[in-house]
């Protein structure tokens, strides 16, 4: 709810949610569909084939491009998007530029050694933007610059 009051108030184009697993993904993806309308969430990720069909070729190329006001992606497909150096992955790159992006449970696959560069990359990203972090690993609370504990709605 936070995240749609925020891009809403500040007239962002885009929620991206981003998730390390496909399966929950899947789960997620569906309950905003239900809420915000079939037309207005993509799911992207490598178990969704949008070239299946004539009538998903609009979803296919809303899938290059991230043209839809909600996005939920895999980790994977966030990272190849900022880091490829293919022009069909970097099409996306403008669509991320002014959205809230939510990191949930972000490092669940990354390694010890290369959690220090996606935190780097995070701030780097952040600039003047809000991204949304969750986790259950109390190590990483200490990059955050603000923290709210959902159970006590604390705000630190």
């Amino acid at each position: 709810a936070f995240a749609l009051r925020h891009a809403v108030f500040h007239h962002m184009d885009h929620i991206i949610y981003v998730i390390p697993y496909t399966s929950i993904i899947e789960q997620n993806a569906e309950v905003f569909r239900n809420i915000l309308g079939e037309e207005n969430v993509l799911e992207h990720h490598c178990n969704v084939d949008y070239d299946s069909s004539e009538d998903l070729k609009p979803m296919q190329l809303a899938s290059e491009n991230w043209d839809k006001p909600v996005i939920v992606t895999t980790s994977v497909q966030f990272f190849e998007s900022l880091f490829a150096n293919t022009s069909s992955k970097c099409r996306k790159l403008h669509n991320i530029a002014n959205s809230v992006v939510i990191f949930d449970e972000a490092t669940a696959n990354i390694d010890e050694k290369r959690r220090g560069r996606f935190y780097q990359l995070l701030h780097e990203l952040s600039g003047d933007k809000i991204i949304i972090f969750s986790t259950h690993n109390l190590e990483e609370l200490r990059e955050a610059d603000i923290i709210v504990d959902l159970e006590k709605l604390h705000i630190r």
